[in-house]
């Protein structure tokens, strides 16, 4: 879900706007679980005698879920005929993935494998409230006419995670 309100006044175009995002994924977890399997030589492979293998087993079925939030406020000033600045700022907070049955850890140097939902654990990474995003641009038309018009912009942009990432 996303919204956004524009107002003018003056010479200022002001916009307003959020957005929610809700990801979900039930995935059977596979990649990469197969194992290697490992034969001294080619006559141990055909007697079928193992050097080494690696097997996964257990449930890999995960419902993951995170949400994203977003607020935004811009202006775009007409300085001048000639002259239009872009100024805004947006904070984006994505929570920390979670996993409905509590199938997930994470490895902590201090303690090792850490289970969530096991002795309080409860995430398996802290959250990234601290997402404040400025933005700023221009627009000059140089012969006043709009046929040959400048643009620049610059701006701090957060990357999101996917679930693939982590499969």
């Amino acid at each position: 879900f996303s919204d956004s309100v524009s107002y003018l006044r003056g010479n200022h175009s002001f916009k307003f706007g959020g957005e929610v995002l809700v990801l979900q994924s039930t995935n059977n977890v596979t990649a990469n679980t197969k194992g290697p399997i490992r034969f001294h030589d080619l006559v141990n492979f055909f007697q079928g005698n193992m050097n080494r293998a690696r097997f996964t087993s257990g449930n890999l079925l995960r419902h993951l879920q995170d949400e994203g939030y977003a607020a935004f406020v811009q202006d775009d000033w007409r300085v001048t005929p000639r002259l239009t600045l872009n100024l805004g700022v947006r904070y984006e907070l994505t929570t920390v993935l979670k996993e409905k049955n509590n199938l997930m850890g994470n490895f902590d140097p201090a303690t090792g494998p850490r289970q969530v939902g096991v002795g309080g654990y409860t995430s398996v990474y802290n959250g990234d409230h601290n997402n404040f995003s400025p933005r700023v641009g221009f627009a000059w038309d140089i012969g006043g006419n709009g046929k040959t018009v400048v643009r620049g912009g610059a701006g701090i942009l957060y990357e999101q995670g996917s679930f693939d990432s982590l499969m």
